[in-house]
């Protein structure tokens, strides 16, 4: 059997207050807070009732009593003539989402085993004196980016339990990485994806920053907490003309030889294209010519 002092009623303190009471035989299946302000214990194999005697005291201190009412006949699981036993109130706080984007709903609720007579809450915000609701279950909207704490005060009979949560408001952020742009190899091009907690680009970068060398589809997922925002661009890098002509030959009179070339150009004898065919000695060039470059080998 197990001891947790609720005088501090924060999750933490129950847990870390945990303490065992032992307790004899295996088959105990009940237990009730009686009148006196013991706890009994029905004990199914032996047909008797268990006590704790003075159970307010610290584990160290209750005595276990075993067999402290025998001699019972037809006795159930669920004796008779004891008042129900309590285990405390044991609220569940929940918010959801755990961190919110500005301008997003958070939700709030309580779920618990015993109904408190009345409840208040308080969203943790600052900035209104409209934060505060008696309901069950809330929604509220946040107009400010922080960090906030919430609770919730219950009452029961003449006890009082207040339990809280802490959560985030984030900016959403927003990117733009503009309009899709060609660009010549060697010029500088810096994608910026703006202000933000993190960055997800593809290809592969975690910076706010990136620099195109090559062509491609560039995107970008940003992110503060959970709130997020995603773009992407198409980048054309022109580049430069590589020729690609044979090694000299010599060439017989009027004999045709066929300069190839790996790329398409304007040749120094009139032809355009992958070719030219010459019949003299001589000096012969390709001229390549894109958007960005003009080069002549």
């Amino acid at each position: 059997m197990k001891q947790w002092d609720q005088s501090n009623f924060t999750i933490n303190s129950i847990n870390n207050s945990e303490t065992d009471i032992p307790v004899n035989g295996t088959s105990l299946s009940d237990i009730k807070l009686a009148n006196d302000g013991r706890i009994y214990i029905y004990d199914q194999q032996n047909n008797e009732l268990d006590r704790l005697n003075e159970p307010w005291e610290p584990a160290a201190d209750v005595e276990y009593q075993d067999g402290a009412v025998t001699g019972l006949e037809n006795l159930t699981a669920f004796f008779p003539n004891t008042a129900n036993f309590i285990c405390g109130f044991n609220p569940i706080f929940n918010f959801i989402p755990q961190t919110a984007c500005l301008g997003d709903t958070v939700f709030f609720d309580l779920s618990f085993n015993i109904s408190p007579d009345s409840l208040l809450w308080d969203f943790g915000d600052p900035n209104t004196d409209l934060d505060t609701s008696t309901e069950i279950s809330n929604s509220y909207v946040f107009e400010e980016v922080g960090i906030y704490d919430a609770s919730v005060t219950a009452w029961i009979d003449s006890l009082e339990y207040t339990i809280s949560g802490q959560y985030q408001i984030f900016e959403s952020p927003e990117v733009d990485l503009g309009e899709d742009q060609t660009i010549c190899e060697g010029e500088e091009l810096i994608l910026d994806a703006g202000e933000a907690m993190s960055y997800v680009w593809t290809p592969n970068a975690n910076t706010q920053t990136i620099q195109v060398t090559e062509t491609g589809t560039y995107s970008v997922t940003v992110m503060n907490g959970q709130c997020a925002d995603e773009d992407e661009v198409n980048i054309i890098v022109i580049p430069l003309p590589s020729p690609s002509l044979e090694s000299p030959v010599n060439l017989c009179n009027e004999v045709e030889y066929t300069i190839v070339s790996q790329e398409t150009g304007e040749w120094s004898t009139g032809d355009d294209g992958f070719e030219t065919v010459v019949t003299e000695t001589g000096v012969y060039t390709q001229t390549l010519i894109n958007e960005c470059f003009e080069v002549t080998e």
